[in-house]
């Protein structure tokens, strides 16, 4: 709500169930700005039935022409990032999304840090998301609508939706990236992906099975590049295999294997 802009906004929430008082919380807040917040007050868990939760609950309802992202282990620390991103977006008809730096904030130690400590601002394209390590943060997306509009069916069925809705994006038209801090990712939040304990490998594993979905998806241009990126993955479970054994979990919040 401190979100300072010229335009209009409507704030899409879209709560899964949750048992830690969230909802009313929402209520809350929803009858206070009945004009802007607009809710879902899920009774059952929706995320576990493999169901990509913004795709089908929130960009459809989104009424305006663009759409940013805040996911709830986020924050925006610049009051004027919309506006700033709305500007620059009505002057470049020629690119799908602009995103920008962050920070992450890690709880399990309380440091913070860079999300990019070495990327230029400038133009990007399909093939930077194919050929890099993550460097989108999240919750610094602003997105055409329009360039949403051909998500794959499969979305829910993977982990990294974030790199999905890009890369969708992008197909479109290429995107901006700006080296400015606006925003931060809370990395190992309590109930987060980032905090899960699991095998080293298992989110290996999970990436090749998007970019086996993603190879009949994007154009062949990218294809060769799909491949690359499974087997680079392949070489990695094997390496941890290897070197940690099989039955060996990785616990992401301390950094041990137990």
């Amino acid at each position: 709500m401190v979100q300072k802009t010229d335009f209009p906004i409507e704030i899409l929430i879209h709560d899964d169930a949750s048992t830690d008082g969230t909802a009313d919380i929402i209520r809350r807040f929803e009858k206070e700005y009945p004009n802007i917040i607009k809710s879902i007050l899920q009774t059952e868990n929706q995320y576990s039935k493999k169901i990509s939760i913004d795709s089908t609950f929130n960009y459809n309802r989104a009424k305006g022409i663009y759409i940013a992202i805040c996911e709830g282990d986020d924050y925006w620390t610049n009051e004027h990032k919309l506006q700033q991103q709305f500007n620059f977006m009505q002057r470049r008809l020629d690119i799908s999304f602009t995103c920008h730096n962050a920070y992450i904030h890690d709880l399990s130690n309380n440091s913070k840090y860079l999300f990019n400590k070495k990327l230029s601002t400038g133009m990007y394209t399909t093939k930077d998301l194919l050929n890099r390590e993550w460097f989108i943060p999240t919750a610094s997306l602003f997105i055409r609508k329009d360039a949403l509009k051909d998500l794959p069916s499969w979305i829910g069925l993977v982990r990294s939706q974030d790199l999905v809705v890009e890369i969708t994006a992008s197909i479109q038209n290429n995107f901006w990236y700006q080296d400015e801090l606006n925003s931060v990712y809370r990395k190992n939040a309590i109930g987060s992906i980032s905090s899960i304990s699991e095998k080293p490998w298992n989110y290996l594993i999970l990436r090749v099975f998007m970019m086996k979905k993603m190879f009949l998806y994007v154009p062949i241009k990218y294809r060769h590049l799909v491949v690359k990126d499974i087997l680079l993955s392949y070489s990695k479970i094997s390496y941890l295999k290897i070197r940690y054994g099989k039955d060996k979990k990785y616990n992401r919040k301390n950094k041990i294997f137990n």
